[in-house]
């Protein structure tokens, strides 16, 4: 991993940050020979896949959904009223 010192940072900063995203290595930023910062390349995040996407992956590989769910009854503390009602 590359390493540089914070002061010549400072004076580069747009080539250094060219440098990261260009190369997709982090940078180490150093003060006095120590460590404090790391720069990283900036990466676009995945998209969510949403609760059905999983159902219909699921269906696609198991088969479709045929059982009927019966759940218990639920039980509510005395101190408590039932938040369903």
């Amino acid at each position: 991993m590359k390493t540089l010192g914070i002061f010549e940072v400072k004076n580069k900063l747009s080539e250094v940050c060219e440098d990261v995203s260009a190369g997709g290595e982090a940078l180490v930023v150093t003060r006095h020979g120590k460590p404090i910062v790391r720069i990283v390349p900036y990466l676009e995040p995945e998209p969510e896949q949403s609760v059905w996407g999983s159902v219909a992956e699921c269906q696609a590989k198991y088969g479709p959904l045929t059982d009927e769910l019966n759940l218990p009854a639920r039980e509510v503390s005395a101190n408590r009223g039932d938040p369903l009602a």
